[in-house]
């Protein structure tokens, strides 16, 4: 089983540097198959390329505009889009075909309190638990 591994902490601790750099060294050093998840909607960069970005679904502007919200308003309805948009999220690349990698690393928005710590966040991780082993790393 493929063991996915799921970086959390406050924002700018790393997390978005350390799954890059992580997945490049398991790559490079034990020529490890990774794919790289972006469920950052804030994110304006990211050093790795995803193989899936949940941008490629909303950003934080687009539902600041869409809802009228702030930046905190918008992370925890980006939350319950996640939850809300489950099965289209599964049915894409890594979580498709989990088995043809050999890690996944995910990477989480830094404001954890508005995902981690909400009910719509459960709907991911027990979805995740479906196919997958993950482990949380707090940073």
């Amino acid at each position: 089983m493929t063991v996915t591994v799921v970086f959390t902490g406050p924002a700018g601790s790393g997390k978005t540097f350390l799954t890059y750099k992580y997945g490049k060294w398991l790559e490079e050093e034990l020529l490890m198959k990774v794919a790289f998840v972006n469920l950052d909607p804030g994110a304006e960069n990211v050093f790795y390329k995803p193989v899936f970005d949940i941008r490629s679904f909303f950003t934080l502007k687009d539902i600041m505009i869409k809802y009228s919200l702030g930046p905190n308003g918008a992370f925890i309805k980006a939350s319950q889009l996640i939850a809300e948009n489950i099965d289209e999220i599964f049915s894409k690349n890594p979580f498709i075909d989990i088995d043809s990698w050999d890690i996944v690393l995910i990477d989480t928005p830094g404001q954890m309190e508005t995902f981690i710590f909400r009910e719509y966040s459960n709907v991911f991780f027990n979805r995740l638990r479906k196919i997958t082993r993950p482990v949380i790393i707090y940073i």
